[in-house]
């Protein structure tokens, strides 16, 4: 089951794979539909679709916006055939009830362990990021951005030319990216990011390589 939330501290965006203890939230209502709910918790607000059937949909329709909630997850066949979350039983907290206040806390931990390990991962990278740049110093085929003011008209100066010059244009791009991909795969920093290396990849032109492109081969 994938759940998304949006963390209030490190306004970041991430899912989370539920696990069989995961699959209880704790929180206060803040959105509630038929098909999906919004609670406020430990680590920012969860954002839940879902499908339900009718004994949990008729504990959800006495749910209020407001009320600190505990809600059961399970997973279900969607209407094109997937796997979706499933409401299975929803029910306000009562005041120091024992256990909303276990889930509580234990939502708490998973929170804090989590962006303990989400800083300590961009840590890793800014190092990594470091790395590759002594790396692509060296590497004359990596085009660095400089201080100096981009041309505005770079790009299009460079898909204007035609022929063998535009040819040899891709070719400057093609070798700029090809050095940044293997400096990042060299130092693993794509490791554990999604898309890997080529994330990264398409921020890595500027207009200083188009700036090259069309110097280097417009005749």
């Amino acid at each position: 089951m994938r759940i998304a939330t949006v963390s209030i501290i490190l306004a970041m965006c991430f899912c989370a794979q539920a696990s069989a203890a995961g699959d209880v939230y704790v929180g206060k209502v803040s959105e509630v539909s038929n098909t999906s709910l919004v609670l406020k918790a430990p680590g920012g607000d969860w954002h839940i679709g879902f499908g339900a059937k009718n004994p949990a949909l008729r504990a959800l329709h006495k749910i209020k916006v407001g009320q600190e909630v505990r809600a059961v997850f399970g997973t279900m066949r969607g209407p094109e055939g997937g796997e979706i979350n499933e409401l299975l039983t929803i029910r306000a907290c009562l005041p120091r009830e024992r256990e909303c206040t276990r889930d509580r806390a234990r939502m708490a931990r998973e929170s804090a362990a989590s962006q303990k390990q989400w800083a300590l991962s961009a840590k890793a990278l800014d190092r990594c990021f470091d790395a590759m740049k002594e790396t692509l110093a060296g590497d004359a085929r990596y085009v660095s951005k400089t201080d100096a003011p981009e041309k505005k008209d770079a790009f299009a100066q460079s898909n204007a030319l035609q022929g063998e010059e535009r040819a040899c244009a891709q070719n400057v791009f093609k070798q700029h990216t090809d050095a940044y991909l293997e400096a990042c795969q060299r130092h693993h920093c794509g490791d554990n990011i999604g898309g890997g290396c080529y994330h990264f990849a398409r921020s890595a032109l500027n207009a200083a390589v188009a700036e090259k492109a069309v110097a280097s081969c417009r005749k």
